[in-house]
């Protein structure tokens, strides 16, 4: 039974497999699907749940233990009442540094599961979302000072910069100043100095090269936020951990902890995560759409205008890319509601007014941009003109001198129409097309 889908499964145990993905790629077609077939497999010896995963009749891996738990009874329910038919989707086989991914594309409803039943909690993400706990403790009061201690620290941090830098270092060079980093922290965040979360940093720097250190750099990394929530390295390295294994729920919790005026920088990751340009995978568009909704979420619901504005700004530039203006606007309309000033998204939301001869509006929302000051000396240029426009237009309408009465001359009548008319924008905002 055919069961294609937008949920991605992801197969486990593909390491074990490589032989036959390697056979099953060479034996397929440049841009032939792949079909993966689902068989629950009661009689394993390790997992009596287990549901093998075979793609073109190669055995490449098994559904996760805690998803297979799930889904092998509702597949095994969903064959019985199609005559013992087995359940297919289409797979596809990404190559990393570390070895073959294998992912379906499943469509859950015709089993009678949600598509939460196919989500699975990566090791990291698990780890991640446990240790973030400790930043729900108050900050520390850092009013003390350690000059001794600090001046010790930036000696052996640049000696870990220095074995970082030397490929031919000696394998107890790592836990060498490790240790010394850790004994450091230690003082610093006895003596209550602020300096205690740039030590947790470097330590989380001197772990991250050593194997099988990843859980003692994920939590040396949330120690540097414990003892420094506006430490901007320290959360970028975090969400670059977290990008390895991308989960929806726990990229949100660990959002919701940005203060925020640090969240520029963390928004822009996790944006680029949501688009699929995580570190080891692809993030499926849905599951994309459903991070950027969350981030939307935490956002307003913690009264973050700031990332509120950038969010539906970007949401109305993707939208206007899709072809949907209107939609494109209601984003556009939200983002200067909370303040936004990006240039692009003034500049392209101006241009829909002034198309509609919105002028009051667009002149306010032209005013809003121009007065952060755009990077963009082009673009600014450009907002200038078109707010000028909109200014004259609105101070024609306004003007006690006008004729308000039709003429007989035809060029005389033109001119003193309603200008907000489509006819009167034509020689003003009417040629200010997409493009500005």
């Amino acid at each position: 039974m055919w069961l294609p889908g937008r949920i991605e499964v992801q197969v486990a145990g593909e390491s074990f497999h490589e032989d036959a993905i390697h056979a099953v790629e060479e034996r397929s077609s440049p841009g032939s699907p792949l079909v993966a077939v689902l068989v629950p497999d009661p009689g394993n010896p390790y997992d009596s749940n287990a549901v093998a995963v075979e793609v073109n009749g190669e055995l490449v891996g098994f559904l996760p233990r805690d998803m297979a738990r799930r889904v092998q009874p509702a597949i095994a329910a969903f064959s019985h009442a199609h005559g013992g038919r087995l359940v297919s989707c289409p797979a596809e086989i990404r190559w990393h540094d570390v070895g073959p991914q294998v992912v379906l594309l499943l469509d859950p409803e015709p089993l009678g599961l949600r598509p939460a039943a196919l989500e699975t909690v990566s090791d990291m993400a698990a780890t991640i979302e446990r240790l973030l706990a400790r930043l729900d403790e108050p900050s520390p009061q850092l009013t003390g000072g350690d000059t001794q201690a600090r001046s010790a620290l930036a000696r052996v941090e640049g000696e870990r910069e220095e074995i970082e830098a030397n490929y031919e270092r000696s394998p107890d060079d790592w836990p060498r100043v490790e240790g010394a980093l850790r004994s450091l922290a230690g003082q610093l965040a006895a003596a209550g100095d602020p300096s205690a979360s740039a030590a947790w940093l470097s330590v989380a720097r001197a772990t991250r090269y050593q194997r099988g250190r990843r859980d003692d750099t994920l939590s040396a990394l949330i120690e540097a936020l414990y003892w420094g929530r506006g430490n901007d390295h320290a959360w970028s390295e975090l969400v670059d951990y977290a990008s390895a294994s991308p989960h929806v729920p726990m990229l949100l919790e660990l959002f919701a902890q940005v203060p925020f005026e640090n969240r520029a920088g963390v928004l822009s990751q996790l944006l680029r995560i949501s688009e699929g340009h995580d570190r080891l995978g692809r993030l499926h568009p849905a599951a994309g759409a459903r991070l950027r909704d969350g981030l939307l979420d935490v956002a307003e619901s913690q009264g973050d205008r700031a990332t509120a504005a950038a969010l539906t700004g970007y949401a109305g530039l993707a939208a206007e890319k899709a072809g949907d203006l209107d939609a494109a606007a209601g984003y556009w309309r939200r983002a200067i509601a909370a303040g936004s000033t990006d240039q692009t998204v003034a500049d392209r939301f101006s241009v829909w007014l002034t198309k509609r001869h919105k002028y009051q509006q667009a002149a306010q929302v032209l005013r809003q941009a121009l007065m952060a000051n755009p990077d963009s000396a082009e673009i600014a240029e450009r907002m200038q003109r078109r707010l000028a426009r909109c200014e004259r237009n609105l101070a024609e309408y306004h003007s006690p001198d006008r004729d308000l009465t039709a003429s007989s001359n035809p060029r005389t009548r033109r001119a003193t129409r309603n200008p907000l008319s489509p006819d009167v924008c034509s020689s003003a905002a009417g040629r200010d097309a997409w493009s500005g």
